[in-house]
């Protein structure tokens, strides 16, 4: 795995996010176009920083394990080179012994962050970290792809013809739709197209302006950007509001895909490690060690360890 570059930034997540962290920040950090992805589950974390592995992870241990669970999760993440990218901070209402603990044991690149009930304090130091780190990179927005069939569509008029079409993905800056079957002469780059876009539930009016072309062998991609004038005050926030939801399908995917950890994390990592190998060991048969019954060479006990 190459090293991090600030050009492309870096994904948020956040493990175990409280009830202001989930219902409050995180959409204040959305707003801010900040990419942000939560999981409540602790044991779909490494799923997810399998996925992201340049990401910023906040833990939220007020609850979900035990701190000693969470420290050596943490630790395990940080011993770990395929997430030796991965920047981990720690919010928690708990101070004193427990965040020296956390600080003296674990590195904590995004800092140990005091949590409170004051919504302004706690989104101003985690965009403080969020800055110091540059998460952002050098995006100003951020895009969201669609799948194929999801329900969003541009409808609109051109050339006395109603067209609805696709959208691959979307900002809050403009989109790109797929208009399949279709080339370049069907449309006039820098043309203003006035239409709805159709997100899921939400019908918004919008104006935008064709930027660019980018053709396929089947289709053409029209290049959209909202027009300065012509578009209502809260068109952007539905669209990110669309977007947040876009977001956590994928995280949730993910989390799916990859499956609960299932590392003891009572035990520090090594420990933890070992006893998971010990256990791989006792379910081998005689056929796992002695796969070539001609010399009967066979698995050595370092071979099952090296594998985990």
């Amino acid at each position: 795995m190459g090293e991090w570059s600030p050009a492309f930034g870096r994904k948020v997540l956040f493990i175990n996010p409280g009830y202001i962290l989930k219902t409050q920040i995180i959409p204040d950090l959305l707003e801010m176009e900040y990419e942000v992805y939560y999981t409540e589950e602790p044991r779909y974390a490494k799923s997810l920083l399998r996925q992201f592995p340049d990401s910023i992870c906040f833990f939220d241990i007020d609850s979900g394990m035990t701190e000693d669970e969470y420290l050596h999760l943490i630790l395990s993440i940080e011993q770990n080179p395929e997430f030796k990218n991965v920047l981990i901070g720690v919010i928690s209402r708990k101070t004193g012994t427990v965040q020296k603990n956390f600080l003296l044991n674990v590195k904590l690149a995004a800092g140990y962050l005091p949590r409170c009930n004051n919504r302004e304090e706690i989104r101003s130091a985690i965009a403080g970290v969020l800055e110091l780190n540059e998460v952002k990179g050098r995006r100003q927005y951020v895009r969201v792809s669609i799948p194929h069939g999801a329900d969003a569509k541009f409808s609109f008029m051109t050339n006395s013809k109603q067209m609805s079409l696709p959208i691959k993905d979307i900002s809050s800056c403009g989109f790109a739709c797929d208009a399949v079957g279709l080339d370049e002469s069907h449309f006039t780059v820098n043309s203003v197209l006035q239409g709805k876009l159709i997100l899921g539930q939400m019908i918004l009016p919008c104006t935008a302006v064709l930027y660019a072309l980018k053709p396929t062998n089947l289709s053409v991609t029209l290049v959209m950007l909202f027009a300065s004038k012509g578009n209502s005050w809260n068109l952007k926030k539905n669209i990110k509001a669309y977007s947040a939801i876009q977001l956590q399908k994928v995280a949730t995917a993910i989390c799916v895909r990859g499956g609960l950890d299932p590392t003891d994390y009572t035990r520090v990592p090594d420990e933890a490690e070992k006893v998971e190998a010990l256990a791989d060991l006792e379910e081998c048969t005689d056929d796992d060690f002695y796969a070539d019954d001609d010399n009967k060479s066979g698995l050595h006990y370092t071979d099952i360890t090296a594998a985990h």
